[in-house]
């Protein structure tokens, strides 16, 4: 009854993608949805500790003057910072 083999007859269905896995198959997954499914589950509690993260600094409070602390949002990669006008990178326009 609780052999390594399926009873005769019975046929089981992957659970990432619901096709019938071959007679023979003692995994729940195929290879690639079980790939896909762990993938999945990491993403999802990635953005879970990061929300909780975010919650958990919005509440913590400066000792010394009591303002929030809270994490900015972070600018887009390719935004770069203004240059200052005698920066190296830049080319120089000088009247003659």
């Amino acid at each position: 009854m609780f052999g390594s083999k399926a009873p005769q007859g019975a046929q089981y269905y992957c659970r990432g993608c619901g096709e019938p896995l071959p007679l023979d198959w003692h995994a729940q997954f195929h290879p690639e949805c079980l790939k896909a499914d762990k993938r999945r589950r990491t993403q999802e509690k990635r953005r879970w500790e990061h929300e909780r993260l975010l919650a958990w600094l919005e509440r913590q409070k400066c000792p010394a003057c009591g303002s929030a602390m809270h994490q900015e949002p972070k600018r887009a990669w390719r935004e770069a910072s203004p240059a200052a006008p005698d920066s190296p990178g830049e080319p120089r326009n000088r009247a003659a």
